[in-house]
């Protein structure tokens, strides 16, 4: 339900954007967005449900056939947002490559340099990569790539990213269509959208805490062991 409220506003804020707010267009919009709340709010909180089921299933290591068919379709319905803001990852990390590399050079001469540590582009990738292959790691299926995907990330890092899903679903609203070239129908992309913040929060708030709590209880256990 709250990824249906921020993709409509983000739709919403996106095409005012692009059209200005005091085009009839985007009132006329924003009163739809409105009509639909009734009937749209249940909906979206029984896919929240559904989505929070399969993530269960993920973590337990259950119904895996199911899992990795869904995580296959998932990874698809994801790459639009992860991959656009991978795509700034990637441009951010090259045009900071320098000054970053001298920060680590000369911010702790105490300290040696890591020549195993990595790099600004890869630290910059991991949490949207982490995500769109999330149930793939949860099932212990170990990534062929060049970049190390961690069996889990804090959710503080990952909370650090929803701002800027957030501001790359501002420009939705602008992309087009290649064949028509006419904009993207923006009541289709607040359906994306919704799918689309929807995981992400359910990752962030659900199933990055409950991979926090698991390591803390293994360490634990391992301490009790040790006494």
């Amino acid at each position: 339900m709250a990824g249906l409220l921020l993709a409509m506003l983000a739709v919403w804020l996106g095409t005012g954007w692009l059209d200005g707010f005091d085009y009839r267009g985007v009132n006329k919009l924003g009163r739809r967005f409105l009509r639909a709340l009734p009937w749209a709010l249940p909906l979206a909180a029984v896919g929240g449900l559904l989505l929070y089921t399969y993530f269960r299933w993920a973590l337990a290591e259950t119904n895996k056939g199911w899992v990795t068919l869904i995580a296959v379709v998932r990874a698809f319905a994801l790459f639009p947002l992860l991959g656009f803001a991978m795509l700034f990852a990637m441009m951010l990390g090259v045009l900071a490559a320098i000054p970053y590399a001298l920060y680590r050079k000369f911010a702790d001469r105490r300290q040696p340099a890591d020549d195993d540590a990595p790099g600004l582009v890869d630290r910059l990738l991991v949490p949207p990569l982490w995500m769109m292959t999330l149930p793939f790691t949860l099932l212990k299926i170990e990534s062929q790539g060049d970049i190390e995907i961690p069996a889990r990330i804090p959710a503080a890092r990952l909370r650090s990213w929803l701002p800027f899903f957030f501001l790359l679903l501002l420009a939705g609203p602008g992309f087009e269509d290649e064949a028509s070239g006419e904009r993207i129908d923006p009541n289709w992309l607040a359906v994306l959208a919704t799918y689309w913040l929807a995981d992400c929060l359910i990752v962030t708030g659900y199933v990055a805490p409950t991979l926090a709590a698991r390591a803390r209880e293994a360490r634990a256990a391992k301490l009790r062991r040790g006494h």
